[in-house]
Parts: C-alpha cells; sequence; structure tokens
C-alpha cells in the first residue's frame, strides 16, 4: 500500500488507511493538507487519529495550494462535517502572521458559510455572489401551507417579500404535480 506497509488486498484504501501507513513509516509526522481535509471531512472521520491537523490549521495549510473557490468549498466542508464554525477559520486567518497563502485565507474564511452540503453549492453560491447578485440563503427550507416539510433547496431568495403561504402553496402544487403518488 506505502512503501514497506502492505494490507490484505480485499481491504478498502481509505484516505484514512493510507495516512495510518504513512504514520508508522514516520513516526513523529502529522497527517496535513489534503489528506487531514479528507480525514476530517470523510465518513470514516479523524477524532481518534491523533497526528493529525486541526481544522483550522488544516484550512490554512490547504491556501497556499488552492484557488479561492477550492478554498471555500474546502471551508465550507469544514464546518459541515465538523464542530469548526466559520468564525473559527475567520479568527484562525486573522492571527496567522507570515504564513503563505494568509491572504487567500482570509478572503476565503469570510466567505465560508455553514449548511453547504457539496463543493458544488459551495461554488454555486460564489457564482451568484461573483456574479454581483446577493448571496442567497443557504438550505432554504420550504413547507406546504400547514407547516409540514416539503423540500429544502440548497440555495434560494425570499423573492420580493412574498408571503411564505404564496411560496408554499406554489411549492405543494410543483411537488404534487412532480409526484403525484406522494399526494
Amino acid at each position: 500500500m506505502l512503501g514497506p506497509v502492505y494490507v490484505d488486498g480485499k481491504v478498502a484504501v481509505t484516505p484514512r488507511l493510507q495516512a495510518e501507513a504513512a504514520l508508522l513509516l514516520t513516526p513523529g509526522a502529522v497527517v496535513s493538507h489534503e489528506t487531514a481535509l479528507s480525514l476530517w471531512t470523510a465518513n470514516d472521520r479523524a477524532d481518534d487519529v491523533v497526528h493529525v491537523t486541526v481544522q483550522r490549521d488544516t484550512f490554512l495549510d490547504l491556501a497556499p495550494s488552492c484557488d479561492l473557490t477550492k478554498l471555500v468549498a474546502a471551508g465550507d466542508s469544514l464546518v459541515r462535517r465538523t464542530d469548526v464554525e466559520p468564525h473559527h477559520l475567520v479568527e484562525a486567518g486573522a492571527a496567522a502572521i507570515g504564513v503563505r497563502g494568509v491572504r487567500l485565507a482570509r478572503e476565503a474564511a469570510g466567505l465560508v458559510r455553514g449548511g453547504v452540503d457539496s463543493p458544488m453549492e459551495s461554488l454555486l453560491r460564489l457564482l451568484i455572489v461573483f456574479g454581483g447578485l446577493p448571496e442567497p440563503q443557504i438550505g432554504y427550507v420550504i413547507t406546504d401551507t400547514a407547516g409540514g416539510w416539503l423540500v429544502r433547496v440548497f440555495t434560494a431568495y425570499d423573492l420580493l417579500n412574498i408571503p411564505h403561504t404564496v411560496v408554499a402553496r406554489i411549492a405543494e402544487d410543483l411537488h404534487i404535480r412532480h409526484h403525484p403518488l406522494a399526494a
């Protein structure tokens, strides 16, 4: 799998397994950068891997090798999958002095949001904002007229302050039209 570290051919090679192999080869080493991001944001979490950079440092470590959109997506992912909040990344960027990529990290941290489900959602939000439009709401939930959950959309605008009941009726009608068995 990695140098002299081997696993059975039936074992799935995951980022976690690769990191553990690397740590076996280099005692005292720390998992960082993209591998740390993979561990923090995977289902196979890094919580019990002792030698992995903390989320804030992982974010800062990625800055020199990412563009703005990739770094924001990484930050969104860290916020979604761990206990780090966007303001923690802003604070980490503000505290970092003389670190390569710190200006980019500061800019990206200011654009990180909670509730983003995927890198493509991050990219869409950034395209909207960089295109000069107002930032949309993230994870907007549309309910029916009784308040029951209908759908969660990843970005939305509360256009023209239309009363929620009108939006709900439109959404409910569309849901019934497109999913007649659910009605």
